[in-house]
């Protein structure tokens, strides 16, 4: 075959190899080793693009990205950027060779509450039990900046994206924006236009000057004042996706959006009419923003409201109205423990069994949902609720169009316990229950990685490669119901967990309060 066509054509066809048939195909003979060597940049090259580690037309100079990390750095060739991304990408399914790495941040996250990541600039934002914000190098494992108790109430939610930080005031009845100090913007001006502009409160200058506990000398992660939100009626929710702000409101009925850059209220949604807000147990857990849509999750049903047209008799009810709904939920059950010499936890690697058929009688008897996230192209969802469900659903917008129901478009994964926090990026749900942390690749073969079959598995139709993974370092059952957050980026899940050295040997029954704790999945 080398010597019958030309190179070019050669090439051609082995932009078809994934990486491990090229590696194997080196070892057939001297004369496929040489040429693949030969041309190693080109091959390597269309590689990256066929498991989508990279674009086509990216320069290898860009493909790393700049919100990886150093995990990244000195890649030498695409052959180099191949191989690190492929083994990232076992290493997520358990079937790399490297075990993925539990890592704890210093004691001045004691007591987390909520955490947020920003791996471009590598730090990490927490709240905490007992009041006040922390920013922490998560490199260098140090404090860059902080807001003293006096100042962030106790359980305060934080939300950040882009260098904007939000969270709640010491009035719950207002929210403070504050910017991350750049080159560009060093947090002495802050513009006075446009004339409507929510501008910042005088207690968040003061709180710059007096209630910033510390600020690294370096500037690196540190913050200052951008705004203060009042919505006009109460606030029980918010959720923030750059560059909009969504606030929700019970008492008003409705939700608000703001556009944070320029700090203005650019459009209210009343949903005072609907039949999730009239009834007497009224909820709402949970807001979500997608690129089209906005989510109001509530204890009977997600509401799927188009923001180009919000009106009442355009919403979307998630799972339907139908009074009686027949549900197909997949069970797990684990399969094999990938445990590694001389360290606990691991990788518990899940079958997915043949779905089975059971009856209810409402679907508001049976849904108290929680937690609703998009996925970043806005076309799915997963949504879980306190029966252990959770709900993966592809190209909802076929429903709204009225091509389909959400039957034909959901699939449904029966976990063991309540399911209370969810996170959903890269293609990937993290889910928490009071059984464990579990991690649902939608699409294993995305990146060209595959697991060996397993006996008795089911594959369904709308997801043929799905895969569950249960992170096998958290199974102590008391101090699961303490976990409060979840995130997951490209390398790692994080979450607020206590070391079990840490629990009482006379009363075990008493949690210690929790760190940042992340499970890094990044070859090393």
């Amino acid at each position: 075959m080398l010597s019958a066509l030309p190179t070019e054509s050669v090439v051609n066809i082995l932009s078809f190899f994934l990486i491990h048939q090229i590696h194997r195909l080196q070892l057939v003979s001297r004369a496929w080793n040489l040429f693949i060597r030969t041309n190693e940049s080109i091959i390597y090259g269309e590689c990256a693009i066929l498991h989508r580690f990279t674009q086509a037309g990216v320069l290898l100079c860009d493909a790393r990205g700049s919100d990886l990390g150093p995990w990244l750095d000195d890649l030498k060739s695409w052959k180099d950027l191949c191989q690190r991304w492929y083994r990232l990408e076992s290493n997520w399914e358990g079937v790399g060779r490297q075990r993925p790495v539990k890592r704890y941040f210093g004691y001045e996250t004691l007591g987390v509450h909520r955490l947020k990541v920003d791996e471009e600039h590598r730090f990490v934002i927490s709240t905490h039990q007992n009041g006040g914000l922390v920013v922490f190098s998560m490199d260098q494992d140090r404090v860059l900046f902080r807001l003293s108790s006096n100042y962030v109430p106790r359980g305060a939610h934080v939300e950040y994206a882009d260098g904007y930080m939000i969270f709640d005031c010491l009035d719950a009845t207002s929210l403070e924006v504050w910017r991350l100090q750049t080159p560009t913007w060093d947090g002495t001006q802050v513009p006075s236009d446009p004339p409507n502009r929510c501008r910042p409160h005088p207690t968040q200058t003061h709180a710059s000057n007096q209630e910033v506990e510390y600020r690294d000398p370096s500037g690196q992660g540190c913050f200052s004042p951008w705004a203060h939100i009042c919505p006009p009626t109460d606030m029980c929710a918010f959720r923030f996706v750059y560059p909009t702000l969504l606030v929700g409101s019970l008492v008003g009925q409705a939700v608000y959006l703001f556009d944070i850059p320029s700090a203005t209220l650019v459009q209210r949604v009343l949903l005072n009419e609907h039949r999730f807000f009239t009834e007497p147990d009224a909820f709402l857990p949970y807001l979500e923003l997608g690129q089209r849509h906005i989510f109001v999750c509530t204890v009977h049903g997600i509401l799927i409201v188009p923001r180009s047209n919000p009106t009442i008799n355009v919403v979307a009810e998630f799972p339907g109205p139908e009074p009686h709904m027949r549900i197909r939920a997949l069970s797990k059950e684990a399969l094999q423990v990938t445990t590694y010499s001389g360290n606990a936890g691991g990788l518990v690697r899940c079958i997915i069994r043949e779905p089975t058929l059971r009856r209810r009688v409402s679907v508001d008897d049976l849904h108290a949902f929680a937690a609703v996230h998009v996925s970043p192209d806005g076309k799915d969802f997963a949504a879980i609720d306190l029966h252990g469900l959770v709900f993966l659903v592809k190209d909802f917008d076929r429903v709204i169009q009225g091509e389909c129901t959400f039957s034909d478009v959901t699939v449904q994964i029966q976990l063991d316990g309540p399911a209370t926090s969810l996170a959903f990026e890269y293609g990937r749900v993290a889910v928490k229950t009071t059984d464990g942390v579990f991690i649902i690749n939608l699409d294993s073969s995305y990146h060209g990685i595959f697991r060996s079959s397993e006996p008795f598995a089911y594959r369904h139709p709308l997801l043929p490669h799905l895969t569950i993974t249960k992170l096998g370092w958290f199974t102590y059952g008391q101090m699961l119901k303490q976990v409060t957050v979840l995130q997951m980026t490209k390398t790692a899940v994080w979450l607020n967990w206590a070391p079990l050295k840490m629990l009482m040997p006379i009363n075990r029954a008493r949690t210690p309060p929790p760190l940042v704790c992340a499970i890094d999945f990044r070859p090393r």
